[in-house]
Formats: structure tokens, sequence, C-alpha cells
């Protein structure tokens, strides 16, 4: 991630703050497992 790449999403964070921004987001989970772990 480049500075102006962070700059960026900071903005667009703030945006969602205006009259008319929106803000969305998905929740993802997982599970590992070690295969030599197992047995």
């Amino acid at each position: 991630m480049t500075p102006s790449d962070w700059a960026r999403g900071i903005a667009d964070l703030h945006r969602t703050a205006t009259a008319d921004g929106t803000f969305h987001y998905t929740f993802f989970k997982a599970l590992a497992v070690n295969p030599s772990a197992v047995g």
C-alpha cells in the first residue's frame, strides 16, 4: 500500500459521513487446519 492509496482510503471513509455517503461491509470467517497436526 502506498501513501496515496492510504490517503484515498481515508478520504473515502470521511465521505461516508456526508449526506449522500454510504458504507457497506462484509465479514468473513475462515478456519485453517495444519495437516501435519491432524492425525
